[in-house]
């Protein structure tokens, strides 16, 4: 199966390295029609500006548009001239629904035409925005200054951040070997408190990233919505990229700084938007619009934000799409706060040669799984338990390594290319649902998932030393399981210690017991015991000699702490956990169980586990699959 699939993933990754994008028409099976689109030749060149602000010569090659009328579909003229990286051409395609139509083939470029790409770190934290560029999370848009990286531990209230060194440099990511360390989903611990940066001369070849398209020359509504990946193009030649991945981003202590265009560098998808700030604008709007600055996958127009009184009057549809007598169907882009350019496409886009759809709802792709069908990244990487941003970036550029792309998701190369070619789990649709019962205690905290998905959490909060009880949710699920379990043990800060300052200052001492009935058969399927693979994350203090010291101080010895991640794609199914090995049976005696765990009537299987150390053993991951009997 390698060879068909490594095949087929080219043909993919050559449209785009993230979400479910484009064809690339360099290996498309489908017929180039005898007539192609005459070359653009825009009225005079963009120059590049020295920052992130389109040119005055840039906004005079459209000196001629001025408010631009509507056309149906895509217009050629309007993108900027270097833009594309090979001259347009129309080819017959296939569109979602079956329907045979004409595409234009373009090859985006990959840089912008009408502007220098950057700034994007601050090099201190006394710099102000100019020197930086931008950064938005979903909820709001940062000035990357001085004061934003200095403000980042309130911000996301979490002292662990830190992006600076004493001297109030911000740490950058000013090598290739960092940069490639960093932009990935599982973020070498070493780069945790940095700020991710690239540059082009980083990327294969030193070069900017082309990316071929589809887009019919003709856009056809469909009957629904459909989510995307890639979204469209601008018209100054860069990729419109799906959501950046924020939470992974953050919970690898990075920021992936955007310019102030909102956009920034991979090192598998070059410069690539995930955010409109005005960039690549082309001619005047009329009252109550905006201009236009790219097209979506679909074939629409794609215009600039409207502020918060045109949008109340436009009476936009869920993809933020309208009709208007100057402009016809057209988008109206989301702010840039909300990390992503489109909501979802109201037109047709082009199918794949197994007849999947580029940009079709997660696991909607027909062809997905079937042969000669294109993969569903969505579901590959639903059953991978990674992101589909995630799964892209670690595939990189054709050919994919899927070697490499295993051990960056955490995962084997078979169990990777197994869940690419539409196995490693049933289809919802004919999967048995099974009841199930989850009892556990723990001290202090625990949570437990189905794969991502939370079945229960300790319903007292872990904040004190006494925070500890038992909980028994029922829920239902198909076998195999695949649970997932955090374990906490309370602790006052990285110390390790809890009661600090006072005369009972101590290490605390964890431990975790469950046990889990089939309810169609009454029967016990699953206990906690040796056979789990758990690994501890955090490990606090490092010398147990800290819990005598006056003035206990976190990261100073001898209260020195460790502190990891939580490893990409630990709840995956496919996650390969062989390097687990702190599962640890401790006696009831040592656990010393209290207030809840009488309440349950424990199977005589069930043991207490923890990581080696009851006392300096904090945080712990642990993993179990049960088979069904």
């Amino acid at each position: 199966m390698r060879k068909p699939l490594l095949l087929l993933l080219t043909i993919l990754l050559l449209a785009a390295c993230t979400g479910t994008g484009p064809t690339a028409s360099t290996t498309d099976e489908t017929m180039v029609a005898e007539t192609s689109v005459t070359a653009i030749v825009p009225t005079a060149a963009a120059e590049h500006a020295d920052d992130a602000t389109v040119t005055a010569d840039a906004e005079d090659d459209h000196d001629h548009d001025d408010t631009l009328a509507h056309t149906d579909g895509l217009d050629i003229d309007l993108f900027f001239a270097d833009a594309l990286a090979e001259d347009p051409a129309i080819q017959d395609c296939t569109l979602s629904d079956g329907t045979e139509t004409t595409c234009y083939s373009l090859t985006i470029a990959g840089y912008p035409a009408d502007y220098n790409v950057g700034p994007f770190c601050p090099p201190t934290v006394e710099s102000s925005a100019e020197e930086g560029g931008i950064w938005f999370d979903g909820s709001a848009v940062y000035d990357l200054d001085g004061a934003f990286i200095l403000g980042l531990a309130d911000l996301y209230s979490d002292d662990h951040w830190k992006l600076y060194d004493d001297e109030g440099n911000v740490n950058i990511t000013d090598t290739q070997e960092k940069f490639e360390a960093a932009a990935r989903p599982d973020v070498d611990p070493d780069l945790e408190n940095h700020c991710v940066e690239g540059r082009i001369e980083w990327l294969d070849n030193g070069e900017p990233v082309p990316t071929t398209v589809l887009i019919p020359t003709t856009p056809v509504m469909a009957d629904s919505p459909a989510s995307g990946g890639n979204w469209g193009v601008t018209l100054d030649g860069v990729i419109i990229a799906a959501s950046a991945p924020v939470d992974a981003i953050l919970s690898a202590y990075t920021i992936a700084a955007f310019d102030d265009c909102g956009g920034h560098i991979n090192p598998f998808d070059g410069y690539h938007l995930h955010g409109a700030r005005g960039c690549s604008e082309v001619g005047e709007a009329v009252e109550g619009e905006t201009p236009i600055f790219a097209y979506a996958l679909d074939g629409y127009a794609i215009h600039s934000p409207l502020d918060a009184e045109a949008e109340a009057a436009a009476e936009l549809d869920e993809c933020n799409g309208h009709t208007t007598e100057a402009y016809g169907y057209h988008y109206h882009a989301n702010r840039a706060e909300e990390n992503r350019v489109l909501s979802c496409f109201m037109g047709l886009t082009v199918q794949t040669h197994g007849g999947g759809q580029d940009g079709a709802p997660a696991g909607g792709q027909p062809g997905a799984g079937q042969p000669g069908g294109a993969p569903d990244f969505a579901a590959a990487a639903e059953i991978l338990g990674v992101t589909e941003h995630q799964l892209q970036d670690a595939l990189g550029g054709p050919p994919p390594n899927f070697a490499a792309a295993a051990e960056m998701l955490g995962v084997s190369e078979e169990a990777l290319q197994a869940a690419l070619a539409g196995d490693g789990a049933p289809p919802a649709s004919t999967a048995i649902l099974t009841p199930f019962q989850l009892d556990a205690w723990a001290d202090n905290w625990f949570a437990a998932y189905l794969g991502e998905e939370l079945i229960v959490e300790d319903s007292v909060s872990i904040t004190t030393e006494r925070s500890f009880n038992a909980e028994t949710a029922a829920f239902e699920a198909s076998y195999p399981l695949n649970l997932n379990f955090i374990l906490k043990d309370f602790k006052e800060n990285d110390t390790g210690l809890e009661y600090i300052g006072t005369s009972r200052q101590q290490m605390g001492d964890g431990g975790f017991i469950m046990q889990l009935t089939d309810l169609s058969t009454g029967d016990v399927v699953a206990v906690s015991n040796e056979t789990w693979a758990c690994t501890v994350i955090h490990e606090a203090p490092l010398d147990k000699s800290c819990e005598n010291e006056a003035n206990p101080v976190a990261g100073v010895a001898p209260c020195e702490f460790t502190d990891l991640a939580e490893p990409a794609g630990w709840q995956a199914a496919a996650f390969d956990d062989s390097s687990w090995t702190d599962t640890t049976v401790h006696s009831a005696s040592a656990v010393s169980p209290k207030d809840g765990y009488n309440e349950i009537s424990w199977d005589a299987g069930a043991e207490f586990i923890w990581g080696p150390d009851l006392e300096t053993d904090n945080t712990i991951l642990c993993r179990v699959t049960v088979d069904a009997p």
